[in-house]
């Protein structure tokens, strides 16, 4: 809302007249930009006939659909309902770790428009482990349809084509990849679908975890006390 309203400022529009051409009236738009109300479809409809060709507010309003639907209010109701969770395997990282994860949950919705992932690598099994199940448990927090898998796991030919489709899947252990999840991964890469993988480190690597490493970015993940390290 803040990017439309520099847009707007621009046109020489005012808080009236950008409400009206959005085809509401100001207190609307003011809940809207509080948080306390949904930016409706048809209101996206009107943002996209008056500005068709601003790649800003195209990424901005495909985030919008990714994340934001619901209002702020029930998304952190919503989030909340099991951030007790989150939190818990959180605690067993490092800050950093905790940080870089956290801004990968956070700018989601870019990776999903730019087709990037996320490489997990630690000497540190269990740190890999809870990184994964923090991540799952944030974005289904978020409703977003998620997946985990282990990375020796075989994948059947009925359950291939969808996930290959899943928003975001998430790979235990991808030094150990089966060929038929090698397979997925390398598809899933073709269509620029997000995929977090991890891996444990000092293991010669695989030429699927090459093939990832193009679109991924990396985090190193150290636990929260790095004097009980457990190597797998």
């Amino acid at each position: 809302m803040h990017e439309l309203e520099r847009r707007a400022r621009a046109l020489g529009w005012t808080w009236e007249q950008l409400a009206r051409e959005l085809g509401m009236d100001r207190t609307t738009l003011a809940h809207i930009r509080s948080g306390r109300d949904r930016v409706s479809l048809a209101t996206l409809h009107k943002v996209a006939l008056w500005f068709p060709n601003d790649e800003t507010l195209k990424r901005l309003a495909w985030e919008y659909l990714l994340l934001d639907v619901q209002s702020v209010r029930e998304r952190r109701a919503r989030e909340q309902s099991c951030s007790g969770t989150s939190e818990a395997y959180a605690a067993q990282l490092s800050t950093t770790a905790r940080e870089q994860l956290q801004r990968f949950v956070g700018e989601f919705g870019s990776h999903v428009i730019r087709g990037t992932g996320l490489f997990l690598e630690s000497a540190d099994a269990l740190a890999l482990t809870a990184s994964l199940a923090f991540l799952e448990a944030e974005f289904s927090a978020r409703s977003i349809h998620i997946v985990r898998e282990r990375g020796s796991a075989k994948v059947p030919a009925s359950a291939k084509r969808s996930l290959i489709a899943i928003p975001l899947l998430l790979i235990d252990r991808v030094e150990f990849a089966s060929p038929s999840m090698a397979q997925l991964l390398a598809e899933r890469q073709q269509f620029g679908k997000v995929t977090v993988a991890t891996r444990l480190e000092n293991t010669p690597r695989s030429e699927t975890e090459q093939l990832l490493e193009r679109r991924m970015h990396h985090a190193r993940i150290d636990p929260a006390n790095p004097t009980v390290l457990t190597n797998a």
